[in-house]
């Protein structure tokens, strides 16, 4: 368990590390997953002071972490996603999710973009 809440820490902060030098969207998406890294880290220490041993429970410090990282993720995604807009001629614009179908030797795989950063 520890060892899966780690990678996921890991893994977030990773693969969002790029977005550190990306336009706002991609900072406001970075920044937030670091507050949710350090919040759930916070929030799963002191859970741990809550028990009667206390350096039993160490693992909580990393699942808290590991959700606060996935929270912080999607409410920065959530945040920096527009599901209208304007365009440069002035039409409006939806921006809904839409589900495609990609080619993959003899079967169909369905897939959804649900984030576009630009960077």
């Amino acid at each position: 368990m520890r060892r899966i809440a780690c990678l996921a820490a890991l893994a977030a902060m990773l693969l969002t590390t790029t977005s550190a030098l990306a336009q706002d969207r991609g900072r406001t998406v970075f920044l937030d997953t670091v507050y949710g890294v350090l919040t759930g880290a916070i929030v799963g220490g002191a859970l741990t002071l809550t028990t009667d041993k206390p350096g039993d429970h160490l693992a909580w410090v990393g699942v808290g972490a590991a959700v606060g990282a996935v929270g912080g993720a999607v409410y920065g995604m959530y945040e920096t996603t527009a599901m209208a807009e304007l365009d440069d001629h002035g039409e409006l614009r939806l921006a809904m999710p839409t589900v495609m179908f990609r080619n993959r030797g003899r079967s169909l795989e369905p897939s959804v973009d649900v984030l576009r950063v630009r960077f």
